[in-house]
């Protein structure tokens, strides 16, 4: 199953289908995911060394408490 395939059929959906299918030039796919990339950077707070400090920290903690398997059964 494809990225697209997985989203139904919604605008991104079609997005990704038509670059899966070779069909958007690389430049344009690159600058995409360059913009993806610096938006996920400011999401997360990454300019503020503290503050990404303090979101790494937390991370790993809830990693300690977290399950190895969300559902031990299936695994």
């Amino acid at each position: 199953m494809t990225v697209s395939q997985a989203l139904g059929n919604t605008p991104l959906a079609s997005s990704i289908s038509l670059v899966e299918r070779g069909l958007v030039p690389d430049v344009l796919v690159r600058a995409g995911i360059r913009r993806l990339c610096a938006q996920r950077l400011t999401d997360i707070g990454a300019a503020d060394a503290a503050h990404a400090s303090t979101a790494t920290e937390q991370f790993v903690r809830a990693l300690h408490t977290a399950e190895i398997a969300l559902v031990p059964r299936l695994a």
